[in-house]
Parts: structure tokens; C-alpha cells; sequence
């Protein structure tokens, strides 16, 4: 029996840990008012210095997209016997279209993934308008030649597809560990989805699936490509139901796992990892746990084994960590935890060791594996923490470390002059524990005097912060400029247990709103914000909860800044209406304060700012609100960025644009530059006075 529950249980103290509260970090208790400088837009509002940063298989060669900070996106090869040789750069994009993301297939290929503006009537999922959209490209270390991988030959193509789109695999490549001449590739066309093997050397495709219409999560086990486990849905009394199937390999049969299926709007979390020499499933689930555990399952009994393979008492157990060489092919090598910071529990005793020592290089941060050789004796890491970005090593040997470089080196700043996120709890006015992010400035002390605040709430809503890198940079962006910064893990934030997500079911705007203003008069009451200077900026769900913010009764805000927010539910509910998945699994949860049917009630300024290619997220919800609220004499201002789309990686004019915005609203007179009464209607007495 397997299981190595008993490491995350004696491990549990190693989580990194929130700093106490209010005590400064070493570094930033020497900084003084004086010595906090605002953090320049140009550190943020910049293409980062490298993206995308990977290994080839054999270890030679070091990929990344790469820029000095202004110039598009190019691809850079270094020889990663000597990176003090100046890297070989081919490519790059224009004032429309950008490199996006690379992946180094084999030992001398790349897997491009490039997006172009497209305007048109197969925009905006689907429903016309301006967007973009990406095609793929296949290329070696040089870039001597650029093809369409997988391409379908002689197939009629939509405007679209012909335009803008890759025919063949616009999805993702996979490497298989097992295999080092072939990689999986996704492949959907004209309604036709199918996963492909591609020869890495003679792009020969073979099939290896085709999906039918009524299934989804196809599992392949990379040792042997062989398909094993499918979800195949219908729609029932309850609404769609996700039954999972198994292959039977004596019968060649497909047979349901009833303790994988389950109905969409339960959510049941029940994902297949891999799985097995011996057959049996890795599944990572919350069935009988509030947090995801990894547990070992049966599909020929149909059973879990009783004892959990892994998991953790606090946090979510985020992904199995498989090997990815010919040696380890299917190996369980560890766990990552999703914690304040992402954890990694190593049950393989080599990397164990190697990651334990890293550990001790890199205190206080999160040290990654991203990629390594077929003896291990090359490991590609990646090492970050709130305050220090993304920084990309290679360790030879297990003793000798190299640098390649950070992502944001090119903007030449001191990131260790700002203070360290921390992982803070409070309770809810139902008694719900809500977890947060607090970023405060360096130096500060309470000593000094409440200061003003920003409650930045994240998108989704089914997603999650952490004290990781932030890679908007607003949270130290903000506490630079002397805000104390809360994300709060308000109810219906993903991955933090199954308890507060579900909380969040038709609670927009309700108690998913109360847990921001909790977390608002909480700081109050640690003796952190002024509650006469408190704001809340939000984007996309975010965007939605200042819009909330600003017109919900009793407020605590002197203003709000939506970004890219959500103005009109019945709209989103529409959109989600397409997707008959979407529709059942989510778009139900998405009820309650409906902005745009409340403009009357705005009470507080506004600023909007939205880009005008935001596929996700549509236009009409800034200028329609923008609209009825100019015609009501609201103070909103609208700030429209041209391009914009709505995910990072965002083009440096656009972030330049959107920061520029939110510093200039937060000290000018409709905020924290104003004067006028104090706005901290709703905080209790003794919470306003820091008792």
C-alpha cells in the first residue's frame, strides 16, 4: 500500500509561514521614509527580460522569449555550457502580434505559440468584434525554417482560421518522458478535436484520439500512449452529468468509475494525475475532505484505497510531480502544495535532497524545478518570492549554481528594498476564517500613523493569490507608494478549500463583497488603515467588486477602480450561455448585485479603464455602465486602452497606460488626494479607532 501522507503531516511547519504581523523584515526595517521611493511605471510597464525559460531535453541549450524591456518579444537560444556567451536570437513580433510562449520539443526544436490582432465576426467567443487570436509554429534552435505542426491538408478552413488562426495545434504540446523522438500535440479544426503523435524529426503525424462531441479530459499515460480514462457527459434530471469512464485493457471496454462521476454543479474535484505501472489511478479529489488530497484508485474494483497517497492538513495538494526522462518516466518524484507560497514535498530521496539544499541557498523563497537532464546532473529551477522576480538558474552537479537572469532585470530596480507579502487570516462577520494577502511599505511601522489603503481583490472569482511573485506588480506597485495592500480570499476563491469556494454560489455582490469589507475594517482594527482613506481597485471579477463597491449602501471607500470589470450579469450569464458546460457548471453561481441595473445608487467616484480587445471580458461592460452613469451626473471617470487584451502578457503602452491611471486616481482630489469627511461609515468605533 502507498502512501506518503505522513510527510505533508510532519512537514506541515515548513509551509512558509506568515511573518508576524507588523514585525519588519530585516531589510526593510533599515528603510525609512526617506529611503521608500515610489516604484517607477517604467519597472512594471515593460516587456519582461525573459519569458518562457526552459531547457532542451539533452541539456545544452537554454530557451526563452527574451526583450530588453521595449523591443518585441525574440527568440534566444544560449549554449548552456557557457552563458557568457551572447545568446542566438532570431525572430520577433511587430505592433500587432507577439511571441507568447515557447516550449523546446526533442533536443533542437521549438513549439511557438504567436497571437495577432484579428477584428472580424469570429471574435470575442464567437460573438464578433475585436480580439486575437494565435497560431503555432514549429522551428529549430536557429529558426531556419517555420512551419504549422500537425497541419490537416485539403480541409476548407473558416475566415478565421485561414486569417489569423493555426489549422492544426493551437493547443498545447506535450514532451513525452518515455519517448525523446515524438510529442503529443492537441489539434482542433473545423469542429474536430484530436490528440496527435508528431515525430519530432519528419513531422509525421499519427493519431492517437478523436474526441467525440459529448466527452472531454481524455487521460494518456506517456509511457505507452495509451488512452485510459475519458469524461463523457449528458444531461439529466439534476442537469449535465460528468460521468468518468476507464478502459478495461482485458476487454477492451469502456466501463463508468461512479466514484469519479458526478453531477456539474456539485464540483466535485476528481482528477486523474496519472497513473500506475500496476494500473491503478492517481486521482487528486476533495471527496470526504475539505482540502484536494491525492488518493490511490482502482478502476478495476472501482475503489479508493483507504489510506491517502498524499495530502496536506491546510492547503490543497495542487499537482502530482511526475519524472520527465526515460529513467523516471511515471514516477512519482513529489507533490506541490498550494500554500501561502507553492510548497514542493519531494518523496524522490535524490531530489529531496537536492531541493533541501536549495532551500537552504534561498531562505524564505520558492526554489522550482522547471527542467532536467537523464542524470539529473543538470537542473533548470526558477527561484521568486513576493519581493524578487522570477529568477532562472542552472544547477550542474548538484552543487554549482549559474545564473541566467530574472524576468524583470532589464528594469534595473532594487526589488530588495521592498517589504515581503504576508499570508494574514480574518474572520468574516458569519464566522467564515477568509485568508489574505497583506502587502504593507517597507518600513513602516504603526508608529508612524495609520496610512491609506487599497483593497485589491483578485479575478475569477474562482481563482486564488498568493505570496508569490505578482506578476501585475500592483501589490508592491501600490505599497511603494505608501498603501497598505489587501487581497483578500474572499468566499468563492478557488483552491483554498472546498468550503470557502462553494460559499461563494450566487453570492455576487453579497457575502462575497462582505469578506472585501471585512478585510477593510480588519485593517482598521490591526491599527494599519486610515478608515477615511481606504479604496478599493479591482480587475475583471476584481473590476466587478469595485463596481459593487461603489454602489453598495454604507460603504467604507472614498473611491473605486474597476479594470476591465464585470458590469452586467445578465450579459456574462449570455456569454457563459454558449458553452452548455460553462452554462451548468458555473454560470449559475454567477447571481446576485447586478451593476448596471444600479447605476442610480453609485455613491462613491469611479475610474473604469478597459482594453478594446478584451475577449474575455467584453467592452459594452465599461461603456455601457460608463454610459448610464455620465447620463445620471455620476462621478465616473473611463479610461479605454487601445489593443488591450484582457490576460497578461500585456504590451509595456498598455500597462504604462493602466498604471499611470491608477496612480493618478488614488492621490488625486476624487481620492486620497481629496479632503472632505471621513468615509468610514459601517466601521465600528472601536475598529476605526484601532482598538
Amino acid at each position: 500500500m502507498r502512501s506518503f501522507v505522513s510527510a505533508a503531516v510532519m512537514a506541515v511547519a515548513c509551509i512558509a509561514s506568515a511573518t508576524p504581523l507588523l514585525t519588519p523584515s530585516p531589510a526593510s526595517a533599515q528603510a525609512t521614509a526617506a529611503q521608500r521611493q515610489p516604484m517607477p511605471i517604467d519597472v512594471m510597464a515593460r516587456n519582461l527580460s525573459f519569458w518562457s525559460v526552459n531547457m532542451t531535453r539533452d541539456g545544452k541549450h537554454i530557451t526563452a522569449l527574451a526583450s530588453d524591456g521595449k523591443a518585441p518579444y525574440a527568440i534566444h537560444v544560449w549554449d548552456a555550457n557557457d552563458l557568457s556567451k551572447p545568446p542566438f536570437a532570431f525572430g520577433g513580433g511587430s505592433k500587432t502580434s507577439d511571441f507568447i510562449s515557447l516550449t523546446p520539443i526533442g533536443n533542437d526544436k521549438l513549439f511557438l505559440v504567436f497571437r495577432d490582432i484579428y477584428d472580424g465576426p469570429f471574435g470575442i467567443e464567437a460573438g464578433g468584434g475585436k480580439d486575437y487570436a494565435v497560431k503555432t509554429y514549429l522551428t529549430d534552435l536557429r529558426g531556419s525554417s517555420f512551419t504549422e505542426p500537425g497541419r490537416r491538408q485539403g480541409t476548407a478552413r473558416t475566415a478565421f482560421q485561414e486569417a489569423v488562426r493555426s489549422s492544426a495545434a493551437s493547443g498545447a504540446v506535450s514532451n513525452l518522458p518515455a519517448d525523446p523522438e515524438h510529442v503529443l500535440l492537441d489539434r482542433s479544426e473545423s469542429d474536430i478535436n484530436e490528440i496527435l503523435k508528431m515525430n519530432i524529426k519528419t513531422g509525421a503525424i499519427e493519431r492517437i484520439y478523436r474526441y467525440a462531441d459529448d466527452e472531454f479530459d481524455v487521460t494518456i499515460d506517456p509511457r505507452n500512449l495509451q488512452v485510459y480514462s475519458r469524461i463523457k457527459f449528458d444531461t439529466g434530471p439534476n442537469g449535465a452529468i460528468f460521468r468518468r469512464e476507464g478502459l478495461n485493457p482485458q476487454t477492451g471496454a469502456w466501463e463508468e468509475q461512479p466514484k469519479l462521476s458526478y453531477t456539474a454543479r456539485s464540483r466535485i474535484t476528481a482528477d486523474i494525475a496519472g497513473r500506475f505501472p500496476d494500473g491503478k489511478w492517481i486521482v487528486l479529489t476533495n471527496q470526504g475532505a475539505n482540502f484536494v488530497q491525492a488518493r490511490t484508485y482502482d478502476p478495476v474494483t472501482k475503489e479508493f484505497e483507504p489510506e491517502v497517497l498524499f495530502a496536506h492538513p491546510k492547503y490543497d495538494v495542487t499537482s502530482v510531480i511526475f519524472g520527465q526522462t526515460e529513467r523516471d518516466a511515471g514516477q512519482v518524484l513529489g507533490f506541490a502544495v498550494g500554500g501561502p507560497t507553492t510548497e514542493y514535498y519531494w518523496v524522490d530521496p535524490e531530489m529531496k535532497a537536492v531541493f533541501d539544499g536549495l532551500k537552504k541557498v534561498f531562505p524564505g523563497q520558492v526554489v522550482a524545478p522547471v527542467r532536467y537532464t537523464l542524470d539529473r546532473n543538470r537542473i533548470l529551477i526558477n527561484v521568486s518570492s513576493s519581493n524578487t522576480p522570477d529568477t532562472y538558474y542552472i544547477l550542474d552537479n548538484k552543487k554549482d549554481l549559474r545564473l541566467i537572469g530574472n524576468i524583470l532585470q532589464s528594469a534595473g530596480y532594487d526589488w530588495s528594498k521592498l517589504r515581503p507579502a504576508q499570508w494574514v487570516t480574518y474572520t468574516a462577520r458569519d464566522g467564515l476564517e477568509i485568508p489574505g494577502v497583506l502587502t504593507l511599505p517597507a518600513g513602516w511601522t504603526p508608529a508612524q500613523g495609520r496610512i491609506p489603503a487599497v483593497i485589491l481583490p483578485h479575478g475569477g472569482p474562482w481563482a486564488r493569490d498568493s505570496a508569490d511573485f505578482d506578476l501585475s506588480g500592483w501589490p508592491q506597485f501600490l505599497a511603494s507608494r505608501g498603501y497598505a495592500v489587501l487581497q483578500p480570499q474572499y468566499r468563492g476563491s478557488a483552491g483554498l478549500g472546498d468550503k470557502l469556494w462553494k460559499a461563494g454560489d450566487e453570492q455576487w455582490g453579497k457575502a462575497m463583497q462582505d469578506d472585501k469589507d471585512d478585510g477593510a475594517k480588519w485593517l482598521v482594527a490591526q491599527g494599519i488603515a486610515d478608515p477615511s482613506r481606504m479604496a478599493m481597485f479591482g480587475y475583471s471579477y476584481g473590476g466587478y467588486a469595485a463596481f459593487a463597491a461603489s454602489i453598495r449602501p454604507n460603504g467604507l471607500y472614498r473611491c473605486a477602480i474597476a479594470g476591465a470589470g464585470v458590469s452586467d450579469l445578465g450579459r456574462i450569464q449570455t456569454l457563459f450561455g454558449r458553452n452548455r458546460l460553462q452554462r451548468q457548471v458555473q454560470g449559475w453561481t454567477v447571481k446576485g448585485l447586478d451593476p448596471i441595473k444600479e447605476v442610480a445608487n453609485q455613491q462613491i467616484p469611479l475610474l473604469i479603464y478597459h482594453g478594446d480587445r478584451d475577449g474575455r471580458v467584453p467592452l459594452f461592460h465599461a461603456t455601457d455602465y460608463y454610459a448610464a452613469a455620465k447620463a445620471l451626473g455620476k462621478d465616473v471617470q473611463y479610461v479605454e486602452i487601445k489593443d488591450m487584451l484582457h490576460s497578461l502578457l500585456w504590451r509595456p503602452e498598455w500597462h504604462r497606460q493602466s498604471l499611470t491611471a491608477i496612480e493618478s486616481y488614488l492621490a488625486g482630489p476624487k481620492c486620497f488626494g481629496g479632503t472632505g469627511q471621513s468615509t468610514s461609515a459601517g466601521v465600528p468605533a472601536a475598529a476605526a479607532s484601532g482598538r
